[in-house]
């Protein structure tokens, strides 16, 4: 399964002036570097008929960097600047779904938590809408659903929880991506899903965020 949203995958976005942490103590970059590593899925964490596959594109986003930018008056340049550390992206691929995750570090959870705020306002959402269908990567799809939705782990405050609903115009398919993260003090766990229609398992979107971020917190 390898239809997947790569124009919307905000989640790689988030980050925040790299200065210190929300205590005031000095972030040690390395350190963290180790806590996401160690935090994110493996494909132990996963049920039976996944495997691992290597990601199947970056996380570079032109059409997302201009919705954060006009809605939030934050640039690419600011992002790649300030993250303190980042996971490699992991991907698993099942019969009728694709999975992949990812666990940032930030200095403090501010900016982090001005994105999810920005989820739940409609401004965000229409732009997004039109950057998406002004985006000639995403041609081949229509888009047919893009909605927040209520998080699939903690709150408003604290989780975004994005539902795409694509048809695939050559194939005449109809696919459904989520996108969701979770902030754990200065810390994002991030994951994206797509399936084929009706075949979300929300249930499990949940579990794995909140895996990840209980590991993020034992790891501290």
């Amino acid at each position: 399964m390898r239809w997947r949203c790569s124009g919307l995958l905000v989640a790689s976005m988030l980050a925040v002036a790299a200065c210190g942490g929300d205590d005031g103590e000095p972030i040690d970059p390395e350190a963290d570097e180790e806590i996401v590593n160690a935090a994110v899925l493996t494909i132990d964490d996963l049920p039976e008929g996944f495997v691992e596959e290597p990601p199947d594109d970056d996380d570079d986003d032109e059409s997302a960097d201009r919705c954060l930018e006009d809605i939030l008056g934050m640039t690419r340049d600011e992002f790649e600047d300030s993250r303190t550390a980042r996971s490699e992206a992991v991907q698993f691929e099942g019969d009728t779904s694709s999975i992949r995750v990812r666990v940032s570090a930030f200095a403090d959870a501010d900016v982090p938590g001005d994105v999810m705020d920005a989820f739940d306002g409609d401004d965000f959402i229409d732009c997004l809408r039109e950057a998406f269908e002004d985006d000639p990567e995403t041609a081949e799809f229509e888009l047919t659903t893009l909605e927040a939705r209520d998080p699939l782990a903690g709150d408003e405050a604290t989780a975004y929880h994005l539902a795409v609903g694509l048809n695939v115009v050559e194939q005449d398919i109809e696919v459904e991506s989520r996108l969701a993260a979770l902030l754990v003090d200065r810390f994002v766990v991030s994951i994206e899903s797509t399936s084929f229609e009706g075949g979300t398992d929300e249930a499990f979107l949940a579990d794995a965020l909140e895996t990840m971020a209980e590991r993020v917190e034992s790891e501290r």
